[in-house]
């Protein structure tokens, strides 16, 4: 789950109703204990899955492993750390970030990245900086994607060098805008980005997102959905053709959509759970991982084996 950098505490859970058809065994995945999967990821060979849980009742988050051949979880009790944005670096180590109120100029928000490897337990962390909304990995260079809030109220596309941790911006929004969710094509060469645009006062909503894509090289940006009325999130870019975005309609229900590269939206029903979350295998395998909203304070994680249309 993405800050929005609207609001960036709370954080809003919304429901999420989804209508493309996934036939195939479906699996709760869930630990015993109760608590919130607030956000997860695949690791790059499909075998293992991290999540940030949340256990109910307590305002502690923890890092947890999931193992898919051994269906075992394992928690990393050591990682104290207030966690957001989970994303793999390899298949032995993950990126989050760690963020915190800026005593010395308030509101801002400051953000520590830190690297962890689920083998050997070791923790980098790098020096603090601005805010963090996202993390994502670059699947074929050694370099992460960003959002930092580089201005008040606006995030940024920021591109991580792995091997220096030196930063540099990708894309820059015009005041009024923010980028909020990001997701790389498989091919590594562009970036998928939703942009949240300030409405006039006359508006009937404060916020409309438009969906885009920027090229690495030529910074070249193509506008797939344009002025939504309603929230765009939670995106990733699974297949080079399909992006997987979360989007509120018109009668306030959230849906999940395949968006191709001409803007074309597909639904996508999951059995009429109301997913949180929603990412497709790396590997492209036809499964898929998602998570519930469940009862306050609790939700459940799911895979499901797809036979059908990706």
């Amino acid at each position: 789950m993405h800050f929005n950098v609207k609001q960036i505490f709370p954080v809003v859970i919304v429901f999420l109703i989804m209508s493309c058809t996934f036939d195939g065994s479906l699996k709760n995945i869930s630990r015993k204990e109760n608590g919130v999967y607030d956000q997860f990821a695949w690791s790059p060979d499909g075998l293992k899955i991290v999540s940030i849980f949340s256990p109910t009742d307590t305002a502690t988050s923890q890092l947890d492993l999931y193992n898919i051949e051994t269906g075992k979880w394992m928690v990393f009790g050591d990682v104290t750390d207030v966690l957001y944005n989970v994303e793999w670096v390899d298949n032995e180590t993950i990126a989050y970030n760690v963020s915190e109120a800026n005593m010395d100029n308030l509101p801002e928000i400051n953000s520590q990245l830190v690297f962890f490897n689920v083998s050997t337990k070791e923790r980098i962390a790098t020096e603090k900086g601005p805010a963090i909304n996202d993390i994502k990995k670059n699947p074929q260079e050694n370099t992460l994607a960003l959002t930092r809030i580089l201005k008040p109220n606006q995030a940024s596309i920021v591109l991580h060098d792995l091997s220096s941790h030196e930063e540099s911006i990708l894309y820059n929004p015009s005041d009024g805008e923010s980028v909020s969710d990001i997701a790389w094509n498989p091919d590594g060469t562009s970036i998928a980005y939703v942009l949240t645009k300030d409405n006039p006062p006359d508006m009937s909503t404060m916020y409309s997102y438009s969906l885009n894509i920027i090229n690495l090289e030529s910074k070249k940006v193509t506008v797939l959905i344009d002025n939504a009325e309603r929230t765009i999130d939670e995106i990733s870019w699974p297949q080079k053709a399909k992006i997987v975005i979360r989007k509120i309609d018109s009668n306030y229900k959230p849906r999940a959509f395949f968006v191709d590269l001409d803007g074309k939206m597909e639904p996508i029903d999951l059995r009429e759970i109301a997913p949180l979350q929603v990412l497709l295998s790396p590997v492209g395998d036809n499964r898929i991982l998602f998570s519930s909203l469940g009862e306050p304070g609790a939700n459940d994680l799911y895979l499901l084996l797809s036979t059908g249309n990706q």
